[in-house]
């Protein structure tokens, strides 16, 4: 999952305005909120991840979430509307709730 953040380092610069900097501290705190959950949990859930999955690439993303009955946060169309069994959240849709949260607290 970091991987995947860091390859994407120069398209979020560009779109949030934040220095290389930020990246690296926002990265940081990802890295220390964020849970890995280990392989043993998610091996049971990669058949019907498998059955439900619309693309193999997200097949242990969408077996992770059904381990940890997590919502899936991306902008994947296809995982979004060909799936049903996990809930799948935008980057809009997760700026628009953080402004809900914010504004109420």
């Amino acid at each position: 999952m970091y991987d995947e953040f860091a390859k994407y380092e120069q398209y979020i610069l560009e779109k949030t305005k934040r220095t290389g900097a930020e990246f690296t501290q926002y990265l940081n705190i990802l890295k220390e909120r964020i849970e890995i959950i280990p392989q043993k949990l998610i091996l049971p859930f990669v058949n019907k991840a498998e059955a439900i999955s619309p693309d193999p690439k997200d097949l242990f993303y969408i077996a992770c979430a059904l381990a940890t009955n997590s919502k899936i946060w991306s902008n994947d169309k296809k995982l979004k509307e060909e799936q049903e069994e996990i809930e799948v959240i935008t980057t809009k849709e997760l700026v628009n709730k953080v402004r809900i949260i914010k504004r109420d607290l």
